[in-house]
Formats: structure tokens, sequence, C-alpha cells
């Protein structure tokens, strides 16, 4: 009820799969006034605008059927939506188990086969296989680090592997491209830090307490 057009055209034609047939009445005077909800002005004015729209008609008295409560519940606009209480058919329908790791792995069995050749670490049910972005590799090993109570961004961590491979006297333009760095000047200037070791200092059990920037 209230449903826009385009949802309405969508569940057309589709019906809900019962396990056995609910039971129907006849809608005899004495039935309806065992379901007669409580009479209020909001209810008394949305049962008629319903009738007007032709989405509540009048039964047959020949034709039997199922009959629930209707009520009312408030909006965030403040308006009121109309509700069927339909629970009691949910013992009479069939619903589907939902498989979804075993409908998952089904589906892209034909993705995954050997003739493909998926180099892929995870693969789309649909769409082109793309392997994962780099932001992406960088936030699963972000959230690896998180689990060790080590709050650091992607970017940190590139630069804590540049800092690595630099003491391991890799070439700078190895450094660059794992880093997806453009120029010399990027690694330079922002990451390349001259340091000096004081003199008659005192060592500390922190790295960074023993050197100061130059």
């Amino acid at each position: 009820l209230g449903a826009n057009q385009f949802i309405l055209k969508s569940i057309a034609n589709y019906h809900l799969p019962f396990r056995k047939k609910p039971p129907l009445k006849f809608p005899t005077q004495k039935f309806l006034e065992c379901l007669s909800t409580k009479v209020s002005p909001e209810m008394t004015q949305m049962v008629k605008d319903l009738k007007c729209k032709g989405i509540l008609e009048k039964p047959l008295a020949s034709d039997p059927g199922f009959f629930s409560k209707m009520f009312l519940i408030k909006k965030p606009d403040g308006g009121l939506r109309p509700i069927f209480d339909l629970k009691a058919l949910n013992t009479f329908v069939a619903t589907k188990h939902f498989y979804l790791i075993s409908q998952l792995v089904k589906i892209s069995e034909a993705r995954r086969s050997p003739d493909r050749q998926v180099r892929s670490l995870f693969v789309s049910i649909t769409g082109v296989l793309r392997p994962a972005s780099k932001i992406m590799i960088a936030g699963w090993v972000r959230s690896a680090f998180k689990l060790a109570k080590i709050d650091a961004s992607p970017g940190s961590i590139r630069s804590a592997v540049a800092s690595r491979r630099w003491l391991d006297n890799r070439p700078v333009q190895e450094i660059l491209d794992r880093g997806n760095w453009k120029c010399l000047e990027t690694f330079s200037k922002h990451y390349c830090k001259e340091i000096s070791n004081p003199v008659n200092s005192v060592a500390s059990d922190l790295l960074y307490d023993n050197f100061k920037t130059v």
C-alpha cells in the first residue's frame, strides 16, 4: 500500500508460494465484527482514501478469502501508513532458505575454471574480472595493523615499506615504482629526511630518541 507505480509494476503477476492452502472464510457479519479494528478518525479517513483509490473493494458474500486486521503506523514525515497484519499467513508460506555461499560458489564456478586462467584474488559474479587495486590492498593491510592495536594509515605504511627498502640498499627507482611515486623529488622532499646521531648521547630504547632531524 502506498507504493509507487514502479514497485507495483515490478511485483505484478507474482504470488506467494504456499505449502498448503491457508484457511479461507466467508465474510459474514459476525466474522467481520471479530476482525474490527479500533475506530479512530485517522483510520476512517484512511479506509475512505483506499476505497477511493480502488485498493480496497467490497468482497462478495459468496467468495471466501483470508481476512486480517489493519493498523496505522506513523511515517517520518508525520503521515500515516496503513499496514495489514498478515502474520497468520507465515505458517502457510513456503519460504526458501538462502545459502549465499553455496550459490556464490556455483555461480562463479565457470569464472574460476582453469580454462580462463583467472589470476585475480577475488572473483566477482558479474562484470569484468579485475585485480584488487592498490588502495584496496592498503586497506586490508591497515585492517591487519588495527587488529594488532596499531593505528596507521595506508600512506604511513607505504612510507615504512619505502624506508625499509632504502635501508636494504634497494635502487631508488624501484622504491618509487613500488610506492607509486611519479618522480624522485616526491621521495626526497616528503620521505627522505637527513638525521644525525648526537655525539656523547645516552642510548635510548626508543630508536627515534637516538637521532634528531637536521
